[in-house]
């Protein structure tokens, strides 16, 4: 990184690969490999599963943002921002299709889903969120809260208009 003149050279792009897979494996104790294969295996039962490109971005992202910069504060926040960017996008149909999957995700996350007639709470916002903080939805910390917050929005607008995607 450091062009010996004291200036910074940036490494050449190198595209995701198992070594970042590899890891991602050992960060945090494999506690975030570990999320990624239950929510793998979750999504695989419905086939929306991801394949290894999207988890080799995923671990080089997080490891990157670990080394990079706040270690594990930023490591949770960068994982919740790839599942966020890289696993929901693919959702969009109707509540039969995505309620399950969807509550199993939620419940996978540790976010509460929601019930038939409650409201988002306030609570799910992440404005403002320093980083390493979690979200505290209903009394209760939510490790991953972009993406908790996006999936109970997306379960409203199911239960609102019968279908549901990403885009809102």
């Amino acid at each position: 990184m450091d062009g010996g003149d004291g200036g910074l050279r940036l490494t050449p792009y190198r595209k995701p690969a198992r070594d970042d897979w590899l890891k991602f494996s050992e960060l945090s104790g494999g506690r975030f490999h570990r999320t990624l294969l239950e929510l793998h295996d979750i999504l695989e039962e419905e086939h929306r599963h991801f394949g290894y490109r999207v988890a080799n971005e995923i671990a080089r992202f997080v490891n990157l943002a670990h080394e990079q910069a706040d270690g594990e504060a930023a490591a949770q926040i960068a994982f919740d921002l790839a599942l966020l960017q890289k696993v929901l996008p693919k959702f969009h149909g109707t509540q039969q299709e995505l309620e399950p999957i969807l509550r199993r995700l939620a419940a996978a996350l540790g976010a509460t889903p929601l019930d038939s007639s409650e409201d988002v709470p306030a609570g799910t916002s992440v404005a403002g969120l320093e980083p390493g903080t979690e979200a505290n939805v209903e009394g209760r910390a939510v490790r991953f809260p972009r993406t908790a917050a996006k999936i109970r929005r997306m379960l409203k607008r199911l239960e609102q208009r019968g279908f549901a995607g990403f885009i809102e």
